[in-house]
């Protein structure tokens, strides 16, 4: 959603928007999307350890 010319939409406010959807969304799904997120997060964070 960041190449939308749109104020907001990168960062804090659209990881909020999507944990809110997150929590209201079905319950049987909400693990699957949490494992998921911590994932990613894990993929994309900037502090990893290199193994060589």
């Amino acid at each position: 959603m960041t190449f939308f010319p749109l104020s907001g939409m990168s960062g804090f406010v659209v990881e909020l928007i999507v944990f809110f959807g997150i929590i209201t969304s079905q319950k049987y799904l909400f693990m699957m999307k949490i494992l998921s997120k911590l994932v990613l997060v894990g993929f994309f964070s900037p502090y990893k350890k290199k193994i060589v």
